[in-house]
């Protein structure tokens, strides 16, 4: 039996590829039927369920295993996009919409709900919750009295 697919994986799925559109603007809407995508430059489908988005979801982490990846950022739009999702996945609610600019991330759901949040705060999540994912040795020599 295949369990449901989380918003906290959709996001972070269509986020991957939304990083190689050159504007940082995409539309999307996430239902537990799946997904819709469009901004300028997407090269995917439009529309995706559960199962595709599972299938791209297993190729990225097949990329990410790969050491190319080692180094990569931690506050890119798929980590912070992943955080978001896993803060919708708490609400309960059935369907939303997203708008993704540069600054922000507009977020519209089923009842009412609506967010607004800063992409900076979103980065700066991103950034702590890798370092507490993957703590680092301190490699300078300098000893931190915290």
């Amino acid at each position: 039996m295949t369990t449901a697919l989380t918003y906290q994986e959709a996001l972070r799925v269509l986020a991957t590829l939304l990083e190689q559109c050159p504007e940082g603007r995409a539309h999307l809407r996430l239902s537990p039927q799946g997904a819709e995508a469009a901004a300028p430059g997407w090269r995917w489908p439009r529309e995706w369920t559960p199962d595709m988005l599972r299938e791209e979801g297993a190729r990225q982490a097949r990329d990410r295993a790969q050491p190319r990846y080692e180094h990569q950022r931690t506050d890119r739009l798929s980590a912070c996009l992943r955080l978001l999702g896993g803060d919708l996945d708490q609400q309960g609610v059935g369907f939303f919409i997203i708008t993704v600019l540069p600054d922000t991330v507009h977020v519209q759901g089923q009842g009412g709900f609506e967010q607004v949040v800063d992409m900076a705060a979103l980065k700066r999540r991103a950034r702590e919750e890798a370092t507490r994912r993957r703590p680092r040795p301190d490699t300078d020599g300098h000893h931190s009295d915290h």
